[in-house]
């Protein structure tokens, strides 16, 4: 049998920008062909999308870019599957793997291949093996999550592409065929250079190359400026491509040592005999081997632990075969690091060192990698340079741990450029986006070399007569490193720019150094002007270390100071919090669901908005909604900075007009809780309206107003077009009632109270949710007119899903027949009526006392289709963590446990998803407290309730007919702010408990004291604890079934 054989076939796509996921790509190819399974192996964007859905298998290998996002090359397939149309079976007949490829010291750690496999999971796909996830941070660079994932890949592929009897897996030591073959060319000249020929770079010559830091500073940065022939179009943020050229020195000495000296410059012909492994880019097809290291292959790069298992195959020294064996047995690991890839040890130097070593002229493509192009920020504007770039480079120069002098070989190439010199440069869009409309302020934050997209934003926007700039720059010192300080400073002069410089190392010895952030948390009252008044927009560029966390703090610092009511808060001062989550959006985790005790309850978030819905003013400006969406993103994403641009653009001016035709219904709120009628309809969408008038204390709540998560965001973004996703964020009008409420709250449980008895308050790692639990802390001490700081503890995951409508065909056909060309599905009915929810929120910010203004959205539905919306979300919570899925109630398992351990004082007795480690510490889990806050969401709420007994529906719901009679209602059970509230009560030295939720008493008829449930909903501790064995018994083996 053939390896060619179209049952053994498998396709590979990568998406890389820099090469690094191509080289992945590679090698996983090699590995397939072991196993004898032909590989196909494309960039994204050389395959068509749509013909996934005849394929088999898939492997997709992924690189990060910017801040979690994907390749350029990736962005038309991913926009293509996160089409809402798209069939939840499209790929079911398609198996996948995914390997990810990122660098943890960024927060959005591997978030393209991330969400790719959600994706793919959405859409029906099979995986067949986990996700693969390679960090450059670790010791072995991607390689080391790499190679042990391929192991798993081929196991899981073998079993799905048996080996046929008469085949056998080919074992490691056997040397695979070279890539290419190297034969002498009859031509006397060499072929043409692709590179010379590519469109998408541009002819420039050298103009200046100018060092701009100290001659006696340690570190060389450069000022280039390159001259264009053709006119050139591109715009801040954008960035340089550069083909390095290694030094033609180094290039005689290396050939010389492998003995190819005398037929350096012979021209050879290369045949691509390897399909499967790709070549460098721009690569002649004629050429000689001198053209080859200059050009196009990198002896300086550090080697990876393939290039040492080539070598064994060309070294014949018996003491160099062994020493390489035994750095590429599984003991050597150690050995390799430390020999190799600690002390960055270059492939010439790992040559000079194995001089046994013969390379064959036909494998240099598989042993040596791509010399890559490198990316710069260009540092000019077009508008002011035509046919202009400028970069600012700093020069790579340092020492290894060997002590060895080394300087990169774009640097050595960049620093001996001249006046006149010639070259090819790429342009590439970047990821910075600028406000249309002049008159918003932008903030930009570029220490060092950061600084040169920041020269590019700035000289633009000036041009363009837009003065509202203020730029943080960090240097070391002012008269050595201070890049283009006589232009920052002439800006400023000019009154063109506020001018904030940061200079760490000029102080005086054993003072506090100065850096960027500093400046920040001095500036926050500007900050927020800036921010909240005028919507200034805040870019961020530079390293990815300690920086952007350090700047992060500094805008939440700002936040924190200024975010609130003075008048409302004169009283409150910061509330403490620590949390145990990472990167909220990808980190999953095994975590404790609640905390509990004496008075405890689980409280949902107050509302929250969608930020589409025009104002009178947005027919006026077509970039309204734009401005106010980058706004409201930004102040969601404040707490989560990326690289480069905080904010993100992207809703399209001209939304459905035709929704905003229909009339505006109007009432006056008299007091915090009132809700229009249609709101009761909204399901988990609803506002809090107490089910009956009763004020508890807050110990499990769901969290406060928010605007749509990513996943709600998506599937609006089908419905209204090209919307983009908008985080999930809390609101005005949530966290001013949530205040009143618990400062009520406070007035009803006050003697439990005391400095040295402070409630216990933990939420899930949202920002909206961790907002809600600070807010209540913040009602809770201002009525108390004193300052409490309970500790706040993050640690309930999330889970977000996606609704399926399943009512609204009827709909769907009036709207498309009422506005023809928009072509609105039944999942995009669904979406628009969710955002009437969200959207009335947005026009009811002003608090309690202001005007609701149901949105112009709710206006295109009937009361009758509203009902029949609530029922989608009474089903989706019944069926998804509700009575109506086996293993839903088994959710809520662990936070009941926690809750039966703080009523009676005793350590947690739970083995399912509780965090020991949390648990087993009073700081985490204290036993002493008299009141303890949870805060959650929705979907973590609904198996409490399930597995505690409450609202028990006699009969399954009906998926095609809604019960009118049902008391399993979500706008009542988890309504935004919906919360459950226990108390403890001792009478007459009895203990009781006793349930709310909504302000309504639960009747605990699962609950029976002396054979008779009690009308007040009273139940003896005794008999509440044995109800539960369910939860005692850690789910009677219902929590091993969700792994099965």
């Amino acid at each position: 049998m053939s390896i060619d054989d179209a049952s053994r076939n498998i396709l590979i796509l990568y998406a890389t920008e820099t090469g690094t996921s191509q080289d992945a790509a590679d090698k996983i190819a090699r590995a397939c062909r072991r196993a004898h399974i032909q590989s196909r192996v494309f960039s994204v964007d050389a395959y068509t999308t749509e013909d996934l859905i005849s394929e088999s298998i898939v492997i997709f290998v992924v690189s990060t870019t910017g801040s979690g996002i994907e390749p350029r090359s990736m962005t038309p397939m991913w926009t293509m599957l996160l089409r809402s149309d798209l069939p939840e079976d499209l790929f079911e007949d398609l198996r996948f793997a995914i390997f990810g490829l990122g660098d943890t010291s960024y927060e959005r750690f591997c978030w393209p291949a991330k969400r790719l496999f959600r994706r793919l999971k959405g859409l029906s796909a099979e995986e067949i093996c986990g996700l693969g996830e390679g960090d450059e941070q670790h010791p072995m660079g991607i390689d080391g999550a790499l190679e042990p994932w391929i192991d798993t890949l081929l196991e899981a592929l073998l079993r799905e592409l048996p080996l046929p009897p008469e085949l056998q897996l080919t074992p490691h030591g056997q040397l695979p065929p070279s890539r290419v073959v190297l034969a002498e060319s009859q031509q006397a000249t060499k072929a043409l250079d692709p590179l010379d020929i590519d469109e998408s770079y541009h002819t420039a010559t050298v103009k200046c190359n100018n060092r701009i830091t100290s001659q006696d500073w340690f570190q060389d940065v450069r000022h280039l400026e390159f001259e264009f022939e053709d006119n050139i179009v591109y715009e801040p943020g954008d960035v340089a491509i550069i083909h390095p050229r290694t030094n033609p020195d180094q290039v005689e000495e290396f050939l010389s040592s492998l003995g190819w000296g005398n037929v350096a410059d012979t021209v050879f012909e290369v045949h691509h005999t390897q399909k499967d492994q790709s070549l460098p880019d721009h690569l002649p097809s004629e050429l000689t081997l001198r053209d080859i290291f200059i050009r196009h292959l990198d002896f300086n790069a550090v080697p990876k632990r393939g290039f040492f298992e080539y070598l064994r195959f060309f070294t014949e020294d018996a003491l160099e075969k062994e020493r390489l064996d035994e750095f590429l047995s599984p003991e050597g690991v150690d050995d390799l690091y430390e020999y190799c890839f600690r002390v960055r040890r270059t492939i010439r130097e790992v040559l000079s060192e194995f001089r046994g070593v013969k390379i064959p002229q036909d494998y240099i493509f598989d042993i040596f990698p791509p010399l890559r192009p490198r990316q710069f920020s260009i540092a000019s504007s077009v508008k002011v340079h035509p046919r202009q770039v400028h970069l600012c480079v700093a020069m790579v120069k340092y020492k290894t741990k060997l002590k060895v002098s080394r300087r990169g070989v774009c640097s050595m190439y960049l620093s001996a450029l001249l006046p006149g010199d010639k070259l090819r440069i790429g342009l590439e869009r970047g990821f910075i986006k600028l406000p249309r409309n002049t008159s918003t302020p932008i903030i930009c934050i570029g220490p060092g070399t950061g600084v040169a997209p920041m020269r590019a934003v700035l000289q633009h926007r000036i041009h363009d007569k837009a003065y509202g700039n203020t730029l943080y720059f960090g240097c070391r010192s002012a008269n050595k490193d201070q890049h283009y300080k006589d232009e920052w400073e002439a800006y400023a002069a000019k009154q063109f720019i506020a001018y904030r410089v940061a200079c760490s190392r000029d102080g005086l010895e054993g003072v506090k150094r100065t850096y960027v952030q500093d400046l920040m948390e001095k500036d926050t009252e500007r900050l927020w002007e800036l921010v909240e008044h005028e919507e200034a927009w805040i870019i961020i560029s530079g390293s990815s270390n300690k920086m952007p966390t350090a700047v992060k703090q500094a805008l939440r610092l700002t936040v924190e100071r200024h975010a609130y009511d003075t008048r409302e808060l004169s009283n409150v001062e910061r509330q403490e919090t620590s949390t145990t989550s990472n990167d909220e959006e990808t980190t999953e985790r095994n975590s404790t669901m609640g905390d509990y005790g004496t008075s405890g309850n689980v409280r949902r978030h107050p509302q929250r908005r969608n930020v589409l819905s025009p104002s009178s003013h947005d027919h006026d400006d077509p970039y309204a909604s734009q401005r106010k969406f980058l706004f409201i993103s930004r102040r969601s994403r404040i707490l989560k900075s990326c690289k480069m641009l905080l904010t993100t653009a992207g809703i399209c001016a001209a939304l459905t007009y035709w929704a905003f035709l229909t009339s505006k219904a109007t009432v006056q709120l008299r007091e915090s809780e009132v809700v229009l009628p249609l709101e009761k309809l909204w399901a988990q969408y609803s506002p809090f309206f107490p089910v009956k008038e009763y004020v508890p204390p807050p110990p499990l709540q769901r969290h406060g107003a928010r605007y749509p998560t990513t996943g709600a965001a998506l599937n609006i973004v089908s419905a209204v077009s090209k919307l983009q996703s908008v985080e999930g964020t809390w609101l005005h009008r949530g966290r001013s009632n949530r205040l009143k409420r618990d400062k009520l709250a406070f007035q009803r449980y006050s003697q439990l109270v005391a400095q040295n008895n402070l409630p216990f308050v933990r939420a899930s790692h949202s920002e909206r949710v961790i907002k809600s639990a600070t807010n209540w802390t913040a009602g809770f001490s201002d009525a108390s007119y004193q300052v409490f700081n309970p500790v706040l503890s993050v640690i309930i995951s999330e889970a977000t899903d996606a609704w399926i409508a399943i009512f609204a065909p009827s709909i769907t056909k009036r709207l498309n027949e009422g506005a023809p060309g928009a072509n609105l599905t039944d999942a995009e009915i669904y979406s628009l009526m969710s955002l009437c929810a969200f959207d009335t929120a947005a026009h009811s910010s002003e608090g309690d006392y202001g005007k609701v203004e149901l949105s112009p959205f709710c206006g295109l539905f009937s009361k009758e289709e509203f009902e029949d919306f609530e029922y989608v979300g009474d089903l989706d919570k019944f069926y998804n963590t509700g009575y109506g899925n086996p293993l839903g109630p088994v959710q809520g398992v662990g936070y009941v446990n926690e809750l039966l351990a703080r009523l009676t004082s005793t350590p947690v007795n739970d083995s399912t998803q509780t965090n020991h480690t949390l648990d087993d510490s009073p700081a985490t889990f204290p036993l002493n407290r008299t009141i303890y806050a949870d805060f959650s969401h929705d979907n973590q709420m609904i198996p409490i309730y399930a597995v505690l007994g409450l609202f028990p529906q006699k009969t399954a719901l009906d998926p095609t007919k809604p019960d009118p009679s049902r008391t399993w209602r979500a706008s009542e059970l988890v309504p935004f702010a919906g919360r459950m509230v226990v108390e403890k009560l001792e009478c007459a030295k009895q203990e009781f408990v006793r349930i709310f939720v909504n302000d309504a008493l639960q009747p605990l008829e699962f609950c029976r004291s002396d054979d008779q449930t009690s009308p007040q909903g009273l139940c003896t501790l005794e008999a509440f604890i044995e109800s539960q064995e369910y939860a005692r018994s850690g789910g009677n083996g219902d929590f091993e079934k969700c792994f099965e």
